[in-house]
């Protein structure tokens, strides 16, 4: 079984797979059992934000537990280049990630 933080390094590696930076934002899906994380683009001016990876919630649990990722409360969630069942919708709330160690 890996450590919180080799499964912190594995989900960095899969989000530099789709050619995205680490993400800035976390949005749980309507079921809450997904997140999508979003990734800021500095190629869209008008959706700086794009899906990178979804992943099950439960992914995340060790990570914020062993304090390797840090959230932010939920907040408005700007808008955001969506896929795999994630979309953009007026509304949309999520977290800010404001550390990753």
């Amino acid at each position: 079984m890996k450590t919180p933080r080799e499964q912190l390094a594995d989900l960095d590696h899969r989000v530099f797979m789709t050619g995205q930076s680490f993400p800035s934002w976390i949005v749980p899906s309507s079921t809450g059992r997904h997140v999508a994380l979003l990734s800021e683009q500095v190629v869209d001016r008008q959706r700086p934000l794009v899906v990178a990876l979804v992943v099950r919630a439960a992914t995340l649990t060790p990570l914020v537990d062993a304090g390797l990722l840090r959230l932010g409360e939920l907040e408005d969630v700007p808008e955001y280049e969506g896929r795999r069942g994630f979309w953009w919708e007026p509304g949309a709330v999520g977290c800010r990630i404001t550390g990753a160690f």
